[in-house]
């Protein structure tokens, strides 16, 4: 091969070369403007979209954002808010989609409250995702944990309840005069202007339909019974001063025990079908129900008693240092650590794989709901925005706010674009 011709090759593969480097961050360059002009107007061409804001609901730097195949995208931000002269704020449009004419614009706020936190870590996929888990967990080991803990339960119960009860009767008797004061109010402002009108008119009429016809059957077998020859003749020979006394209650006991109990076993099955007939019918009577409905909603808006109940559940319960005693003997018993022990091996997999679903991993990183929490909650983020919406109306666009809440829209800004959890 000719010189001439080595160094047209080398010269072709050298300019092949340059082409290549040249053109690969060219490539990367023009990527990185497209997905930057998603979030921010310097890389978009400008649109600014004028909104009727009657309720002055949005805020200077509000970002606006819309939901396109799935995906959430930042698709704006409020440049100017109502003032005295207008009721219109002004949104900067990014240029990446044009803005719907038919279109309006949905406030929504983050308080911080517990509720939007769980709502926030814990969309629906995630809980069928740690149900799952859970569910597979237990039905593995569901049957040996319950065996391990039966025990310990038991010991739990039968060292509480007696505590509670003794906590209960000492709470009852250091406030017994505020106990008879309240019961006191209640049967002058409750009791005798309601409950009583409404046993005579509604409560009677019904025992008397269902019990009545039992008690006159079982009321005729006791009299056909019942001997007056030998009641008689045993009062008249108590009142005779002889040694021998008390014939008249020795004839009762004997009465009660060989005539009235066998009568009153007869006729078990018609006493309870008459106490579940009367019970029904209590149930559902609508006046009886609105009656009672009416007492408990009155008796839970009653702040003393409300405060007094409060005050018995915490030292009978709370405050109760015998209760706690044996509880944290119980719970620290060598029972309860070996116990302890067993299942911490068969459910740690489970609690780190929850953990990580909740916060993240090491390869995986921060789960991107777990950052939304923490820059709500401490770093104080992302506590307004706007959501573009279809008109529900037809006219000029508004801004309105939510009718319910929803977690800040997640935003990816990488290349491979992954769709928002909700």
């Amino acid at each position: 091969m000719q010189p001439k011709h080595r160094r047209l090759i080398g010269l072709s593969v050298w300019l092949v070369a340059c082409l290549g480097m040249l053109f690969g961050p060219f490539r990367e360059g023009r990527k990185l403007v497209l997905e930057a002009s998603a979030i921010h107007p310097l890389f978009s061409n400008d649109q600014e979209i004028q909104v009727e804001d009657t309720l002055a609901l949005s805020k200077m730097r509000m970002p606006v954002f819309c939901q396109r195949n799935g995906v959430w995208h930042q698709a704006g931000i409020v440049t100017r808010v109502p003032d005295g002269s207008a009721s219109f704020c002004t949104i900067h449009w990014y240029g990446v989609n044009e803005a719907d004419a038919e279109q309006d614009f949905v406030v929504y706020r983050s308080g911080g409250q517990l509720s939007e936190v769980v709502a926030t870590l814990l969309p629906p996929h995630k809980r069928d995702q740690i149900s799952e888990r859970l569910s597979v967990t237990f039905q593995q080991y569901g049957n040996e944990f319950i065996n391990d803990l039966v025990p310990l339960v038991q010991q739990t119960l039968s060292r509480a309840v007696p505590e509670i009860e003794n906590g209960l009767k000492e709470s009852i008797s250091r406030h017994r005069s505020e106990i008879n004061d309240l019961l006191d109010r209640w049967n002058l402002e409750y009791v005798q202007p309601e409950l009583i009108p409404l046993a005579r008119q509604e409560l009677l009429p019904i025992v008397r339909l269902h019990a009545q016809p039992v008690a006159e059957s079982i009321g005729r077998e006791l009299w056909d019974r019942a001997s007056l020859w030998r009641f008689g003749w045993r009062a008249a020979y108590d009142k005779v001063p002889l040694p021998k006394r008390n014939l008249v209650q020795q004839e009762w006991d004997r009465f009660v025990e060989e005539d009235a109990v066998p009568v009153l076993e007869s006729h078990t099955d018609e006493i309870v079908t008459a106490i579940q007939r009367t019970l029904g019918e209590i149930t559902a009577n609508q006046v009886i129900r609105e009656q009672l409905a009416v007492g408990i909603t009155q008796l839970a808006k009653d702040q003393p008693t409300r405060d007094l109940i409060q005050t018995l559940i915490r030292e009978s319960v709370i405050e109760n240092e015998p209760l706690r005693l044996a509880l944290e003997e119980i719970w620290t018993s060598d029972l309860a650590r070996k116990m302890m022990s067993k299942n911490s091996d068969r459910l740690e997999p489970v609690i780190r794989q929850i953990g990580e679903d909740l916060i993240g991993s090491e390869e995986s990183g921060i789960n991107p709901d777990f950052a939304r929490v923490l820059r709500n909650q401490i770093l104080g983020k992302d506590r307004t925005w706007m959501v573009a919406v279809p008109s529900q109306e037809s006219g000029s666009a508004r801004v309105r706010p939510a009718n319910q809440w929803m977690p800040y829209p997640l935003v990816y800004t990488t290349s491979a674009k992954q769709k928002d959890d909700e």
